[in-house]
């Protein structure tokens, strides 16, 4: 069986932690897949690459990413796209501000135990929740791509303010893409580890994907969960076990009790002990404007743990071999 895994990951700021969390993941194991934002005009590419010793990078078609747009989704698509020719066991997706709270031996010792369970995080439904969701899809958003494109403060208002517009009349002739669709609206978290089975089903349905979640609103807490839910892979899903803290998708992130709450909060070292201590295997996010000591102490304390578990697996050869 193949065990080698894939990872995907999206970043266009933060490239003091992307380099962090690509020697996280060079592994033999493993292969990074890494798309910078369009919009970057400097990026080092060549020492990106140095970094990994033992795993390949390999650096996907660019395109602009927007915030709550189906650039999102299409960036998604074009990693995996790129993945699956290769045909790992499983697809990690990650942004350039995630780090792994976990070594990648107890990474690939998890993935073994669960072959074949996708880790997708579906989202509890309440009345008031789906009904703010269900807004993001039943009417079109024409210019979701476009306002969050714009520099120009003004620019981007007039954008805004139309697309407002737009919506505002729509409400108004109750215009509802959802009418006719033949499906459950399900959603969670855009990041997910799936299987090579998983991975190759969801390319096969890019069309259907562009059909119901284009022209929408931040679409990629949607598409998925619900393409999944509708599928065979349903029974594969991981179920989140109301024992433990983290997300089916076996990531760690912290919303906060603030209502509409857009962004995550960022870890900080006052959560090094809550980090360390969890059992999920990735946690985002970190910002090292914000606090650059709980990167320092998390990778300081997967380094140490790595070293651990060689000198641990070195003894052991050497105990067979006198033996």
């Amino acid at each position: 069986m193949n065990i080698r895994h894939a990872y995907l990951i999206m970043a266009h700021h933060q490239f003091d932690i992307l380099e962090r969390l690509i020697s996280q993941l060079d592994d033999e194991r493993n292969d990074i897949y890494l798309h910078i934002d369009k919009k970057v005009s400097h990026f080092d590419f060549k020492k990106i690459r140095s970094l990994a010793l033992k795993s390949s990078i390999y650096f996907v078609p660019r395109i602009n990413v927007n915030w709550g747009g189906y650039s999102q989704i299409q960036c998604e698509l074009i990693l995996l796209k790129a993945a699956v020719q290769r045909n790992y066991r499983y697809y990690h997706l990650l942004s350039g501000s995630d780090l792994p709270l976990k070594t990648q031996d107890e990474i690939h010792t998890f993935f073994q135990y669960y072959d074949g369970i996708e880790f997708v995080h579906f989202s509890k439904e309440t009345k008031p929740e789906m009904k703010k969701i269900y807004s993001r899809i039943s009417r079109y958003h024409l210019f979701q791509d476009t306002a969050s494109r714009f520099s120009f403060k003004k620019l981007r208002f007039y954008t805004t303010a139309l697309d407002k517009s737009v919506l505002l009349f729509q409400r108004i002739i109750r215009t509802n893409r959802l009418k006719q669709a033949p499906f459950t609206l399900k959603f969670g978290s855009s990041w997910f580890s799936i299987t090579d089975e998983c991975a190759n089903f969801v390319i096969s349905k890019e069309p259907w994907i562009e059909q119901f979640f284009s022209r929408s609103k931040c679409a990629d807490e949607l598409f998925l969960q619900t393409l999944l839910y509708h599928s065979p892979f349903k029974k594969r899903l991981a179920v989140k076990r109301s024992d433990q803290e983290q997300y089916s998708n076996m990531r760690k992130i912290d919303w906060g009790k603030k209502p509409k709450r857009k962004n995550p909060s960022i870890w900080t070292e006052t959560d090094y002990g809550n980090l360390v201590s969890s059992e999920a295997l990735f946690a985002r996010k970190f910002d090292s404007a914000v606090d650059s000591t709980i990167i320092e102490s998390l990778c300081m304390y997967l380094d140490s743990k790595k070293f651990t578990q060689q000198e641990t697996s070195k003894r052991q050869e050497r105990d067979v071999l006198n033996s």
